[in-house]
């Protein structure tokens, strides 16, 4: 039903909602059946028929092209324009690998970011000596003071700017058209982890204008572990080179071993064998919401994270560390938990309470994911718990 979220329908589709609060979707989300059917299906097939049969491969192919076509009118792409992977991480090192990087060439990112973002980062300057800037962020700055700061961090020779479009440790939402503008303004390309915003908010890849964005499938795109899907312009295509050279980067090879690789085809940068069974899950996940329309799955986000950070504020002793301004806001709800290990207070919450959250660092604390199919019910109590679990531990 375009346009509106029908909560009860959509968590029958959940079995987990039945025994366990799920807020930890920015991890991994539950599994819908509508996923697991989609799943399920592919191997019954591959069991029954085979998966390198003529007709075997005949369905592979056919369910990646659908993938494809799904997750590009999704997204507002071309079609060979994005290409499945196995995670995030792997999209984003696809990237960092794949350009032809000098000495004294720049990087910048920022001091918030994710250690698959930060790990590629200092890969790099490591590698290949690269000059890397880490712009210093906190997870309150308002969006004047970060544009600000990433002005002075761009300088000339700045090669790429790679940062998450949303900050998995405090739900802070990047200003990242203004960014991509200036980076681009200064000759710089822009790669954006997209983990956090993919399938939480509507994102589209062609008039936000950046020019690599790399997401996962097991998060807000509600698809199964092990999927992930990379963004390139069209126009930058050729220009990535395989980090692992692999068949899939072989156009056609000789006799005497000599190969003519693809230029303008992504999958030149896979290394090798994907899950049909699990591109059948990511289409079903992607379905699932667009079938919902992102802009009530996003409106629906916002307003239970809202909720959420109302009741939270308004207890004595919780310091909440994620924005509160909707328009940096998302369905990230981060608090600190003064001098309480963060992983003790998230096994508490789930021992105690059923409650699925997790710990986060940088700024140090917990994350609680309002999704949409979250009720508001369960965010008045789990606000309450996050209370009373504080009280009896400090």
């Amino acid at each position: 039903m375009e346009g509106t979220v029908d909560i009860k329908a959509i968590r029958d589709q959940i079995p987990i909602t039945q025994s366990i609060t799920y807020m930890n979707t920015g991890w991994t989300c539950p599994v819908f059946t509508p996923v697991a059917e989609a799943i399920r299906s592919q191997i019954q097939f591959e069991m029954e028929q085979g998966a390198a049969t003529l007709a075997g491969i005949a369905r592979s192919e056919e369910a990646l092209a659908r993938l494809r076509q799904a997750l590009a009118s999704f997204f507002n792409a071309g079609v060979e324009e994005l290409m499945p992977t196995q995670n995030t991480t792997a999209g984003l090192n696809m990237v960092a690998g794949g350009l032809a990087w000098r000495e004294g060439d720049g990087l910048v990112t920022c001091s918030l970011e994710h250690p698959s973002v930060l790990g590629m980062a200092h890969g790099l300057r490591n590698r290949f000596g690269v000059n890397l800037r880490i712009v210093q962020l906190n997870s309150l700055d308002d969006t004047e003071t970060i544009l600000a700061k990433f002005d002075e961090a761009i300088i000339p020779g700045t090669r790429l700017v790679a940062i998450s479009h949303v900050q998995y440790s405090c739900g802070l939402r990047m200003p990242v058209e203004e960014i991509i503008s200036l980076a681009h303004q200064r000759g710089a390309q822009v790669v954006l982890d997209g983990a956090q915003a993919a399938g939480q908010m509507a994102v589209d890849l062609t008039t936000m204008g950046v020019d690599y964005y790399s997401m996962p499938g097991q998060k807000w795109l509600l698809g199964p572990g092990g999927t992930g899907v990379l963004y390139v312009r069209q126009n930058l295509i050729a220009d990535l080179q395989p980090v692992a050279g692999s068949y899939r980067s072989v156009a056609s090879w000789e006799a005497d071993g000599t190969v003519t690789f693809k230029d303008q085809a992504l999958e030149k940068l896979l290394a090798g064998t994907a899950s049909t069974a699990l591109q059948c899950g990511l289409e079903a996940g992607v379905g699932i919401l667009a079938g919902l329309g992102m802009a009530a799955v996003e409106q629906r986000h916002l307003a239970l994270s809202n909720r959420m950070k109302d009741r939270l504020a308004a207890m004595p002793g919780v310091q909440l560390t994620c924005p509160v301004d909707p328009a940096r806001s998302s369905g990230l709800v981060t608090i600190a938990v003064g001098g309480i290990e963060p992983s003790d207070f998230v096994e508490r919450l789930y021992r105690e309470d059923d409650i699925a959250i997790r710990a986060v660092l940088h700024p140090d604390g917990v994350r609680l994911c309002t999704a949409f199919f979250n009720t508001e019910d369960e965010i008045d109590e789990a606000a309450d718990a996050v209370k009373r679990v504080l009280d009896t531990m400090q």
